[in-house]
């Protein structure tokens, strides 16, 4: 059995340790990364050292339909100032 996998932070230093680690393991497939001001970017161009894996392109967790909760502000655009709301 496969575990999918989403990482939030992934452009962070213990976000990119993760991927690392996560990428090789035989019963996990990482699905989703998520990053703030990386988003839009491929992993391989934040960290080159991760360019052999293939990874999904970073996303912002806010803004990606399905990831994660919302509250109703942020459903109609408008941040609610904090990083990521309450699930």
């Amino acid at each position: 059995m496969t575990h999918k996998i989403a990482i939030l932070g992934a452009s962070g230093y213990t976000g990119a340790e993760l991927v690392r680690i996560i990428a090789t393991h035989p019963t996990m497939e990482i699905v989703a990364l998520s990053a703030d001001r990386k988003a839009g970017m491929q992993m391989a161009d934040v960290f080159p050292h991760l360019a052999h894996l293939d990874l999904p392109t970073l996303v912002a967790a806010w803004a990606e339909p399905g990831f994660g909760a919302r509250s109703a502000g942020q459903r109609e655009g408008r941040r609610s100032g904090r990083r990521f709301p309450p699930a």
